[in-house]
């Protein structure tokens, strides 16, 4: 999904500048000092507040852009945001809002696309995490004075908004104001999820998401659900020890089927992610030492009920989606 459009899908929930915050966030945060990485731990994890986007090219490929990269436009919005409320007239606060909402938009870069399976994550993510503007204050204190009066009033306006959670949903069905019609996509056509899957064109050279993402997803699927008939999760969302013994113990599974690591051969970095697309996640916290390798003490268990179409890594190109 093209960067462009990406507020209005939000219904402004997003604006450019803290789509761009989130672009320009390092993937991965270091956790923990001196001690844990002596001690052989690890001290990086994923930054859950970030967001990965890709440079779409004219002849079909794309890469990922780094982080840093996104740090020019985080200025240049910032500049934009700053001349414009310089220019409003005197107690006409607002006043150029349309006008900066149109020019921060077009400052995104129309050549560069998210991937739109991961945007909803990241969207869903942080909206409990999000912080209530000056003007979601103006709101909620006109909505509370409209239900309320007199000392019930005056208590809760003292005590303020407590809970905020920013509305969670995307719309597709935009309307895109007329100085953005034909920038929403520099190098390709406006495209439908079903275009996309009926296409067989696949570029010669491809960055992002491996183009076998699906049938791995399938097999740690497969795989996990192997492990759930021994008894070894309940909650998908809440799985016991680490990904990285999990892993190991996918590498464990797939040589005794085929012989070789080959599906499984990546880094946990890339595991996780498709993990996280099959609806694993792990428990919060740090892993207990009796379960640092409670996935590996458990393949001898399901060991031998699969075979190898399971590890078949032969799957159709996966293709952005565009609006």
């Amino acid at each position: 999904m093209p960067t462009l459009p990406l507020p209005y899908v939000c219904g402004w929930a997003e604006a450019p500048d803290s789509l761009v915050r989130a672009l320009a966030m390092e993937h991965t945060v270091r956790v923990g000092g001196v001690i844990q990485r002596m001690a052989g731990r690890r001290v990086e994890m994923q930054n859950r507040r970030s967001l990965h986007a890709y440079k779409y090219f004219a002849n079909g490929t794309w890469q990922p852009v780094s982080a840093v990269q996104w740090q020019a436009i985080s200025e240049d919005l910032h500049s934009l945001t700053k001349k414009l409320q310089a220019d409003e007239r005197e107690d006409a606060d607002g006043e150029n809002y349309a006008r900066w909402r149109v020019a921060a938009t077009m400052a995104l870069p129309d050549d560069v696309f998210v991937w739109l399976d991961e945007f909803e994550r990241w969207f869903e993510t942080t909206r409990p995490l999000a912080i209530p503007t000056d003007d979601d204050l103006d709101l909620w204190r006109i909505e509370q004075t409209q239900q309320h009066e007199g000392a019930d009033l005056a208590l809760i306006l003292e005590e303020g908004m407590t809970d905020f959670n920013r509305i969670g949903r995307l719309d597709f069905t935009v309307i895109i104001p007329p100085e953005l019609e034909g920038k929403v996509w520099r190098y390709c056509p406006v495209a439908t999820t079903a275009s996309i899957a009926t296409s067989t064109e696949a570029p010669r050279r491809r960055g992002g998401r491996p183009r076998t993402f699906d049938k791995k997803v399938s097999a740690i699927s497969t795989i996990m659900t192997q492990f759930k008939i021994i008894g070894a999760w309940d909650d998908p969302k809440k799985l016991r020890g680490s990904c990285c013994d999990l892993l190991d113990a996918c590498r464990r599974l797939e040589r005794s089927v085929t012989a070789k690591t080959m599906v499984f051969a990546v880094p946990e970095k890339t595991f996780q992610a498709w993990l996280t697309a099959a609806g694993f996640n792990f428990r919060r916290g740090r892993c207990s030492e009796r379960d640092i390798h409670f996935w590996t003490r458990s393949v001898p268990h399901i060991a031998g009920k699969f075979d190898a179409e399971v590890f078949t890594a032969i799957s159709r190109p996966i293709k952005p989606h565009a609006l």
